[in-house]
């Protein structure tokens, strides 16, 4: 059985994929100071096909979905909670 991941992007993405392949994020020794403090805190790249969820887009006070099922993406998170099975962060 593969490893299912749930992703919460607040408030416009709420996904869970089938992870395909996981791989440490490496960056330039240019990178930006966030970069560098993602790979020292040996955070991961999870890939994966999305199984169910998907995007809302807010135009003022109208809203729509799009379902992603069946997409591949690919999302950085701890490693933490990539073991947990679960990744939750605040759209900024």
């Amino acid at each position: 059985m593969s490893k299912l991941v749930s992703i919460l992007l607040q408030p416009y993405l709420d996904i869970t994929i089938e992870v395909s392949d996981v791989e440490r994020v490496y960056f330039p020794a240019d990178a930006c100071d966030w970069q560098k403090a993602r790979e020292a805190a040996q955070w991961v790249r999870v890939t994966g096909t999305v199984i169910q969820g998907g995007n809302t887009s807010r135009l003022g006070a109208h809203s729509s979905f799009r379902d992603m099922t069946g997409q591949i993406i690919s999302e950085e998170m701890p490693p933490e909670a990539f073991e947990r099975g679960e990744y939750r962060r605040a759209a900024g």
